[in-house]
């Protein structure tokens, strides 16, 4: 599948269910599978009336439109040191991952994502999968590292 990168996201619930796994492909060529672990209520929201994907990138949450996100709010900050939203306002390229978070884990999981071919919030290509193992991805990342 040349898939390096394996995420979570928010999908329509009128196409997806949580647990279910699907391959994304951006116009740019980018691939990813993201593992569904929250809806978008198609009845709420017109934007989830079609199959729509709010993928979780360190660094690139935009907080204007990322509503149920309860880890940016008190009392509720998952890692107040993590910036999730410091790279949402400009181009992928010119974000600066290491100011995302001191833990590497989180940097790295924002630099795997600004490598990918993936554009700014394209309409992507999708097809449900079956879900990969954390090995898989291992093997096929060089830098060993699960976001």
């Amino acid at each position: 599948m040349g898939v390096s990168v394996y995420g979570t996201a928010a999908a329509s619930d009128n196409f997806f269910h949580c647990g279910d796994c699907v391959l994304l492909t951006a116009p740019a060529g980018g691939k990813m599978i993201v593992r569904v672990n929250n809806q978008c209520p198609g009845s709420g929201n017109p934007a989830c009336r079609e199959a729509h994907f709010d993928i979780a990138v360190p660094g690139f949450d935009n907080l204007k439109w990322s509503v149920n996100n309860q880890c940016n709010h008190a009392p509720h900050n998952c890692d107040p040191a993590i910036n999730s939203d410091l790279c949402s306002h400009g181009s992928i390229e010119s974000c600066d991952c290491d100011s995302v978070s001191s833990d590497p884990v989180v940097s790295e999981g924002c630099r795997l994502f600004k490598g990918l071919a993936w554009g700014d919030n394209p309409r992507v290509a999708y097809q449900k999968v079956s879900c990969p193992s954390a090995e898989h991805f291992i093997q096929s990342n060089n830098s060993r590292i699960m976001v």
